[in-house]
């Protein structure tokens, strides 16, 4: 029994890491960050009305910003940011946890667009408070 489930755990990890691969990713141009980020926020959009109808982030546009990650709801754009553009104190933080400025930057990516986005869209008490902080991090 135990070795059934063990091997049922792996296959559903594997399935459910592979499955998120474009999320995760460094971008080395501003056209494809752009054009992907579009996309996978139409595919969130997509999947979060399949689990919960009453959250809708009512298709928001994305937008290269020196100043990124954030979500600005008054215009209801994402504001993604680039690893060798922006605050040194991002890059700083995100090299120290990580260990190194390659982890860093690819950690960059990760946080922003992986914790933020879960937390922001859902909140900590659960009520949708918007989709906040998504980031996608840019190669120098």
């Amino acid at each position: 029994m135990k070795s059934i489930l063990s091997l049922l755990t792996l296959v559903l990890l594997f399935n459910f890491s592979s499955a998120q691969n474009k999320w995760f990713e460094v971008y080395s141009d501003s056209t494809a960050l752009i054009n992907d980020g579009e996309e996978i926020t139409k595919d969130f959009q997509k999947k979060l009305s399949e689990v919960d109808k009453n959250i809708d982030l009512k298709n928001p546009k994305s937008q290269y910003n020196l100043m990124g990650p954030f979500y600005a709801p008054e215009n209801n754009t994402i504001n993604l940011s680039v690893w060798n553009l922006s605050p040194q104190w991002y890059k700083d933080f995100c090299i120290e946890v990580a260990g190194g400025k390659e982890q860093g930057e690819k950690m960059f990516g990760l946080f922003f667009n992986g914790i933020f986005a879960a937390d922001y869209i859902i909140g900590l008490d659960g009520v949708n408070n918007g989709i906040e902080g998504v980031n996608f991090a840019l190669e120098d």
